[in-house]
């Protein structure tokens, strides 16, 4: 009685060809692209409770909407002008020699190309532009109230300097590579204007352990700002 025979599966005919008829396993990577609109969802869902407090508070004082309105507006121009500029800026970085091969993609043909340097500049320049335009009509529109936001302006200034200092800290360490002793310096100069102008209070309160030897309220002075 002849035998009767039974169909061989893929995967037998795959392996009885020695693996030619074998189709490669589907790449387990998300393509570039592919969950964009996800990634957008979850990096906003943070912002909803922000979003409900803001509409609060702006029912409550309507005379918010306007400089709101400014900062939003201002914000996404500026993410638009830094984002055609980053390209433009990128080649310039490499012609004058600034940048580098990424050692986490060594091998890979991402690997292969220089990553420019030195990208912050542009950032760090429109936010100062951004900052400054705001100073301007912050205190333009503040009227009658100039003389009491001359003590806000002064923090505002020095937030300005310390700001400036560490961009171009950064920038000069790209293109000098600075040593470590110099970047741990340099720093706490920068943080200078911040404590100088900073006119609050110098006061901790301490837990119920170091309460009954130093008190409850302990100042510091000037150590607070060390």
């Amino acid at each position: 009685m002849p035998k009767k025979q039974v169909p061989s599966s893929p995967r037998s005919s795959a392996a009885a060809d020695g693996g030619a008829g074998r189709k490669a396993p589907a790449d387990t990577f998300a393509q570039p692209g592919q969950h964009v609109m996800s990634n957008y969802a979850m990096a906003a869902a943070p912002l909803l409770f922000t979003f409900g407090w803001a509409a609060k508070t702006l029912q409550a004082h309507p005379l918010l909407w306007s400089p709101l309105g400014l900062l939003v507006a201002v914000s996404i121009i500026a993410a638009q002008v830094t984002n055609s500029l980053i390209g433009t800026v990128k080649q310039w970085t490499l012609k004058a020699g600034l940048g580098g091969f990424d050692i986490n993609k060594k091998g890979t043909p991402a690997g292969e190309h220089k990553v420019p340097e030195s990208l912050g500049i542009v950032v760090g320049t429109m936010h100062m532009i951004c900052v400054i335009l705001f100073q301007v009509y912050y205190y333009t529109a503040a009227g009658e109230t100039a003389d009491l936001y001359k003590v806000k302006r002064e923090e505002y200034n020095a937030a300005l300097a310390a700001t400036i200092f560490m961009m171009f800290l950064g920038f000069a360490d790209d293109v000098l590579d600075l040593r470590w002793r110099y970047k741990m310096i340099l720093p706490t100069i920068a943080s200078l204007p911040l404590l100088v102008s900073y006119a609050g209070s110098t006061t901790v309160i301490l837990p119920n352990p170091f309460a009954q030897i130093f008190g409850r309220v302990l100042e510091l002075g000037v150590l607070y700002k060390v």
